[in-house]
């Protein structure tokens, strides 16, 4: 006979709000029979908390009816049931349910489960779960005989489990099992119809469907699995893998993949993805670290960042498995002005080393970059080695054989966004912008432990153009690239080849010029002219980022910007402009200032001609001239000039024969000839 009661009990790490107990009980230790009531509120054991539990316990003849309840851990458990002891105890379960964060379970019907000398015995136990149901029936000890069926049960029912796993979709299983527990044999069949899961939900994936089958021999089953993500992709597999701890894999992985399949993460930096994957894999070894071999290929793809300017098509790869090493056999791709980028390397499968590796990525003439600010053809020599998904080191050269950076047109009156300003749909370079703002700030936010070292060459002989509002300069030059991604090193720039500043119909020449990049990857310029006008000797300054300069207007003597402007183009003052000489001037300081409605017609006229340099020069008595020429190869240039007179017409070739040392010539068209050498050396 039991009669307690308690509250605010302690013990070590043990506790209890409140208890009460009025049990009384016959033949406890052959025969046990129990009459009474228990019940507790609180009781917390180190970090685990049983809310509530109760026992009503009342004879029923040589049996105890029991009516248990208990509330832990989020569960709401009840039972009732009725227990026969002797040589077999018998339960007779009569109801149980068990709910947890909106999910239940629930017995169909009556059940018995019969324990004798470790064997349990299970007759008519049926769960609904959901909508669906799950029934088990046979015998569990040293020998098994077990057979469960599971018909449509949802699989969001395991949130019971795990409110966090979020699955959706429906699951059919069969199993029949038998033989000794420590080497089962039978069959079994699961089919998972649409299932989801957050994973594939926030990366826009669409349900699984799956089917399996195959027979426990020998501490091993065999399987026969097929899987299909969405319409486009399927993958099966076969072979056998161990039912413990103990035995390898031997399974074959073939299928086809749709990658486009990646969009929607990808969307996310406006770029896309398309191809087909195709797997032929053997997986052999224990399943921590697998022994892999076969081949994956690569066809037809395609991959776009307009954000970034890239572009590239026909993209082919094909990798190759040789135990825990992946080769990059082969992999090529097509750039938009029908360049190739090809790479082949090694990547070890040791995830704990970072996935060690050599990667050799090579190119010709490809177009890397194609965006309004910036664009650029290139040859690549490149290695990337090390631990590739940690901090890899790139080292290398970069060719330029074209680089254009191409000065904004218009700009915002201030560079300065207004407070909480909002920018609707906006065009052009200003969506560019904002996009690569939006970008940096997203990534700024992130901190990643994916950093690479970088041991780079760029060089560009010549054909760096740098053009807008005015400005076409072509420069020549190499920098080095040190430090790391996250923190790049920049030495050196691009020194002027030749310059000049079209301020309508006046051509001033760029006498110093030069392009850096000091500690960033956008380019900075610094540009100087000085001419005589009027009365006055003008300076001109261009400084600052590439996306947007300043211009600066100074004179000796000193006067205001639009004044030297005026005596730049005219050679009088502002007072003394003719209504269409002052119509001209606002539209100079209006392509000068980025705030030009019109402007870039000149540089449109160059590009339809599909040259690399346009000049027109108002001249003076002698009247105006045009020009334009193009590179032959990276040394050679070819050009003509036209004008009112034909001592200005004329062919000239230009030949670099190093960085230092040019020869010019120019045949005109009134017969005269000449020839001129050119040294340039700092000092």
């Amino acid at each position: 006979m039991i009669d307690a009661k308690g509250a605010g009990v302690r013990a070590q790490d043990a506790s209890i709000e409140r208890f009460s107990a009025k049990l009384s009980g016959r033949d406890l230790l052959r025969r046990p029979s129990l009459d009474g009531t228990a019940s507790l509120d609180n009781l917390r054991v180190a970090k685990e908390l049983v809310s509530s539990a109760s026992l009503k316990a009342r004879p029923a003849g040589a049996s105890t009816a029991l009516d248990l309840s208990v509330n832990a851990r989020g569960f709401a458990v009840a039972s009732a049931a009725t227990l026969t002891p002797g040589e077999r105890t018998r339960v007779d379960l009569s109801a149980l349910t068990i709910q947890r964060d909106g999910q239940r379970l629930a017995l169909a019907g009556p059940a018995t489960i019969t324990l004798a000398g470790g064997l349990v015995e299970l007759k008519g136990v049926a769960l609904n779960l959901g909508a669906g149901r799950l029934d088990i029936d046979g015998s569990v000890g040293d020998r098994l005989n077990l057979t469960a069926r599971a018909r449509a049960v949802p699989l969001s029912v395991a949130s019971i489990a795990d409110p966090t796993l979020g699955l959706g979709g429906a699951l059919d299983a069969e199993a029949h099992i038998t033989g000794s527990k420590t080497a089962p044999s039978g069959d079994w069949k699961v089919t998972l119809a649409k299932v989801t899961a957050p994973q594939l939900r926030n990366n826009g994936l669409p349900s699984v469907d799956a089917s399996a089958y195959g027979r426990l021999a020998g501490n091993r089953t065999s399987i026969d699995a097929d899987i299909a993500l969405g319409s486009a992709n399927r993958v099966t597999i076969t072979g056998s893998a161990p039912t413990g701890a103990a035995g390898g894999l031997d399974v074959a992985v073939k299928g086809a993949l749709d990658v486009a399949l990646a969009n929607t993460v990808l969307s996310a930096n406006g770029q896309t993805l398309k191809g087909k994957a195709n797997i032929d894999l053997k997986i052999t070894g224990a399943a921590a670290s697998p022994i892999v071999g076969g081949v994956v290929t690569f066809a037809d793809g395609a991959f776009a960042d307009p954000i970034n300017g890239l572009a590239f098509k026909n993209i082919a790869a094909r990798l190759e498995a040789h135990g825990r090493e992946m080769t990059l056999a082969s992999m090529t791709a097509t750039t938009g002005n029908g360049g190739q980028i090809a790479a082949t390397g090694h990547i070890s499968l040791l995830p704990e080393a970072g996935m060690p590796g050599s990667i050799h990525v090579g190119s010709r003439n490809a177009q890397l970059v194609n965006r309004d600010l910036v664009s650029s053809t290139a040859d690549l020599d490149l290695t990337v080695a090390g631990p590739l998904a940690r901090a890899p080191k790139v080292s290398g050269a970069v060719i330029f054989n074209t680089l254009e950076v191409n000065v904004p047109d218009r700009l915002p009156a201030s560079l300065k966004p207004l407070p909480d300003a909002k920018h609707i749909d906006p065009k052009g370079f200003a969506r560019e912008m904002l996009a690569l703002q939006s970008k940096r700030k997203a990534a700024a936010g992130r901190p990643s432990a994916f950093d690479a070292a970088l041991d780079l060459k760029i060089s560009a002989p010549n054909r760096i153009f740098v053009r807008g509002r005015g400005i076409d300069a072509e420069f020549g030059g190499e920098l080095k690239i040190s430090g790391s991604a996250q923190k790049p090193i920049i030495l050196g720039g691009f020194d002027l080849r030749r310059g000049r500043l079209q301020l309508l119909t006046q051509r001033i020449d760029i006498t110093r010029g030069a392009l850096t990049f000091a500690g960033g990857l956008t380019p900075e310029l610094d540009f100087y002219a000085e001419t005589t006008a009027a009365d006055v000797t003008a300076q001109i300054a261009v400084t600052g980022p590439a996306a947007q300069p300043s211009f600066a207007f100074t004179s000796t003597p000193e006067l205001p910007q639009d004044e030297v402007l005026s005596r730049l183009l005219f050679a009088k003052a502002s007072g003394s402009l003719s209504p269409l000489q002052a119509l001209q001037l606002a539209t100079a300081v209006a392509q000068l200032s980025g705030a030009d409605t019109g402007g870039g017609g000149f540089e449109k006229m160059r590009k339809a001609l599909g040259v690399d340099s346009l000049d027109l020069d108002a001249g003076g008595s002698g009247g105006p001239t045009v020009g334009a020429s193009t590179y032959l190869t990276d040394n050679l240039n070819v050009g003509v000039r036209a004008g009112a007179k034909p001592s200005d017409a004329a062919v000239n070739v230009g030949l670099e024969v190093t960085k230092k040392l040019r020869v010019q010539s120019e045949t005109r068209a009134d017969g005269h000839t000449s020839v001129g050498v050119g040294v340039e050396w700092e000092y």
